[in-house]
């Protein structure tokens, strides 16, 4: 995981948005992983180890986040 956060965190630190970031690199990656799950190509612990990876990575970008009247968190 410190490969992918690093090159995720890179991308953010270069200006890119956490959105882009999301639905460029982790919900394609998240399909993947579904994919390899159902055409068993993963075991079962492959894909949880890999879904873990990734909202480990989702969540490290919301702790750098600055909250914005648009976040959804932020609504009452």
């Amino acid at each position: 995981m410190p490969g992918a956060l690093h090159f995720v965190m890179d991308l953010e630190g270069q200006g890119t948005p956490i959105a882009s970031i999301l639905l460029m690199l982790v919900a394609p990656a998240a399909r993947l992983v579904r994919e390899s799950w159902l055409c068993e190509r993963s075991t079962f612990l492959e894909a949880t180890a890999a879904l873990r990876v990734l909202r480990e990575l989702i969540d490290e970008l919301r702790a750098g986040a600055t909250p914005t009247p648009s976040d959804p968190t932020e609504r009452e």
